[in-house]
């Protein structure tokens, strides 16, 4: 207990009654300790204390009266999410906004964690679960959904509207329904004037605490902080390792080559609407006009696309877009016009026929009325996109920008200028403007916002923040009375007792698609997977970065027969790409392998023996080529390895060996079958590391310890003991074999 007036602690244990301070009589505020310490409430089912220490570092950054950062990466099993919600809520006075990457990890706040907090600790406040209008269903838009659908749609409404709360899909029995989209929040009326507009949404800015997603926090942030959720006191910032790319995301904008085709047939198809533009309107817009006007629209944009080819880079696809400046202008003239027309007539058809009731005396049945007016919203919006995008393409200064690319192997024709930290991308689909570095962006207006705690399980690189202080633009502002507070929490468990790290030296070195040693590379990560998964029993994890190796490695296992002889089933993600089915069928399974993606890199939690074997087969270093990574590796100069790809491979990577690991008697092995680990990186530019990666095709065996970049790997893996040792190893998984037993 504390009294902030006479600065007086006393532990709650030591004094459960006593809720006024004995010198001055105001009232004792309770302590992080207090409660995960010492007993209060009975919230702490077990002392941790990374997790107290956490809290009790979070409470006083929240206490201090000047702005302050609090950059925190704590290792599995700390409990962060009692360690944040706790000192937050003992903050009666203040507002607070969690983000989150994950929509499990926002349920798990909103379904459990909070709620539980509340009622534990006696607060009376409001708890708003945020996500983007395209996870709610719209009241009104049931003629949307198929007739075979509608009696069982009419019954997930009818219960939400019952209840007062909004249709939330993650309420719905089933998969995602192929027909949401056409009924979601996103695409209805969104007019106060609705009589449902109060509950078919949440509305955030009524509660204390909001829980929103990382692109729902860009959004709010793009538009000031505050302006989306109401204003708000402390920030937090979880899974803070994922912000960056959804920030990015957000302020990232793309013109597909479609769309105009697309606005043109959705127009074309709906004759209510159609209807309502001629005669519901007064003569302000024509849908014959109209149609034509969208039709010249997408022959514009299908002239710029091919323009935005033929100025394109052949490998990374980045655009110089001086030359298409004029058809820009065209583009943006001819959507601004129609757009303007569209909004009037919008406006109009809100205002005088909701009634249904056309000029002529036709009137429109009245379940189809807000599904007609929600066609017009939408279309009026998605044009308005149009006109938006090509402002922004035109407004560029695209500067000394190099205006061909016919020698690509012209590194000066091939380093792109970036006007406004903007590039703008071309492929087969469409063009896409998106920022560069994303912290000079978001960085000022996340300093206005008062108390910041950025947390993660991966944060921390060679155990400093320098990395994602400077992806969030935390490094580029200085704010008079700012302070930062950095600190790493280590994960709880045993893990030189509960793991091991299996680095084989003698394996060849990831090839390239098309390599002549392709196939020897494939062929050794099956063999030795196998073997690592038949010593296992199954129960494995393979994780790929890129779907060709992920196929070719099953081709392996199939071909050479390597585990079906063995009854250990395979499992892949190609089969079913939602990675919830997919891990719903591997918990099925009995000593199941899956080979995965992506998607199971992180945010999947399977404790115990269902996940005895996480597989690496090569260190997840993102593709030189892509077009961002291009950009930033220019900007780094000589520095680009260190600066560019070492952070993103070694943030996937620690957050791929993390699966392993849930609680303190999970054991097993997390096997990463590159041996870049062993020799590392000896060159100090593209050219040279490339070379030296070309030559080195198996790691000299004079090598004791892991080089260079190796040892940051090792040591961001979190495990005390690792070995090359095959004999070794499976003495570790025996013994590990025979406690379970004893237990």
């Amino acid at each position: 207990m504390y009294c902030p007036d006479c600065e007086i602690r006393l532990p709650y244990n030591k004094a459960p009654d006593l809720t006024d301070c004995t010198i001055c009589g105001k009232p004792m505020r309770s302590t992080v300790q207090d409660l995960l310490e010492f007993g209060q409430y009975g919230i702490a089912r077990e002392i941790r204390p990374t997790q107290i220490e956490m809290g009790t570092d979070i409470e006083e950054v929240l206490e201090s009266e000047e702005p302050q950062v609090f950059l925190a990466e704590g290792g599995t099993g700390v409990g962060k999410s009692f360690a944040y919600l706790i000192p937050a809520l003992l903050m009666d006075d203040k507002r607070v906004v969690v983000s989150t990457a994950k929509k499990s990890l926002q349920h798990q706040l909103y379904d459990k964690d909070v709620p539980f907090l509340r009622e534990k600790m006696g607060k009376d406040f409001e708890v708003c679960l945020y996500m983007g209008t395209n996870n709610y269903a719209c009241w009104n838009m049931i003629k949307e959904v198929p007739r075979q659908d509608r009696a069982k749609f009419t019954r997930f409404v009818d219960a939400a509207r019952n209840q007062k709360i909004p249709a939330d899909l993650s309420r719905w029995e089933g998969s995602r329904p192929y027909w949401w989209d056409s009924v979601s929040v996103k695409t209805c009326i969104r007019s106060s004037s609705c009589p449902h507009y109060k509950y078919c949404r949440p509305h955030p800015k009524d509660a204390r605490v909001v829980i929103v997603n990382h692109y729902l926090l860009a959004i709010d942030i793009m538009k000031n902080p505050g302006s989306l959720v109401g204003p708000y006191d402390i920030l937090v910032i979880d899974e803070a390792h994922q912000a960056p790319e959804a920030f990015r995301t957000t302020y990232s904008q793309s013109l597909k080559k479609n769309i105009g085709d697309s606005l043109w047939h959705s127009l074309k198809n709906n004759d209510a609407l159609r209807e309502m533009m001629q005669f519901g309107t007064k003569g302000l817009i024509d849908s014959n006009i109209t149609l034509r006007q969208l039709s010249e629209l997408d022959i514009q944009i299908n002239a710029l696309h091919k323009e935005a080819k033929q100025h394109s880079h052949k490998k990374t696809g980045i655009v110089n877009g001086e030359p298409l400046k004029d058809v820009l202008n065209i583009i943006r003239d001819a959507a601004h016009n129609l757009s303007n027309l569209l909004v009037r007539a919008k406006v109009e058809a809100h205002k005088n026929y909701s009634s249904g009731v056309f000029s002529d005396g036709r009137i429109l049945p009245e379940e189809q009325i807000p599904v007609v007016l929600s066609k017009f919203q939408y279309l009026a919006r998605r044009v308005h996109s149009i006109q938006e995008f090509a402002e922004n393409m035109g407004q560029f200064d695209w500067g000394y920008y190099n205006t061909a690319f016919e020698d690509d192997d012209d590194e000066e024709k091939i380093n792109a200028y970036q006007s406004n930290n903007f590039i703008c991308t071309v492929n087969d689909s469409g063009i896409t403007l998106q920022p560069v570095e994303i912290g000079k962006i978001v960085g000022p207006r996340l300093c206005s916002i008062p108390k910041r705690l950025v947390l993660s399980a991966t944060l921390a690189l060679n155990n400093k923040f320098d990395y994602v202080k400077n992806e969030l633009g935390l490094s580029y502002h200085t704010v008079e009375g700012l302070n930062t507070t950095e600190k790493i929490y280590p994960s709880p468990f045993q893990l030189g007792r509960q793991a091991r790290l299996y680095i084989p030296r003698d394996l060849p070195l990831p090839e390239k698609l098309g390599s002549p040693q392709r196939s020897a590379w494939v062929q050794a990560v099956a063999k030795e997977s196998a073997r690592l998964i038949k010593m296992m029993g199954g129960d494995a994890f393979i994780l790929f970065s890129a779907r060709t190796d992920l196929e070719e490695v099953r081709d392996a296992f199939t071909d050479g027969k390597l585990l079906s002889q063995h009854n250990l089933p395979l499992l892949v993600q190609d089969d079913d790409g939602d990675a919830t089915n997919v891990q719903r069928r591997y918990m099925r399974t009995n000593n199941c392998t899956l080979l995965g993606l992506k998607s199971f890199w992180e945010g999947i939690d399977i404790p115990g023996d269902k996940l005895r074997l996480v597989i690496i087969p090569k260190l997840p270093f993102p593709v030189p080529t892509d077009p961002l990574i291009k950009t930033l590796s220019d900007k780094a100069g000589d520095e680009f390895f260190n600066k560019v790809f070492i952070p993103r491979m070694i943030f996937d990577i620690k957050q791929a060996a993390g699966r392993l690991i849930r609680t303190k008697t999970d054991y097993g092995v997390v096997a990463v079958l590159d041996p870049r680990v062993w020799s590392g990186s000896g060159g100090s530019n593209q050219q040279t590391h490339y070379k030296f990666m070309e030559t080195l095709k198996y790691a000299p065996p004079k090598m004791r310890k892991p080089r260079w970049y190796g040892k940051t790997v090792v040591s961001s893996l979190g495990f005390p003991l690792y070995q090359d040792s095959f004999t070794k190893l499976q003495t570790f998984v025996n013994n590990c074999l025979n406690n379970v037993k004893e237990r």
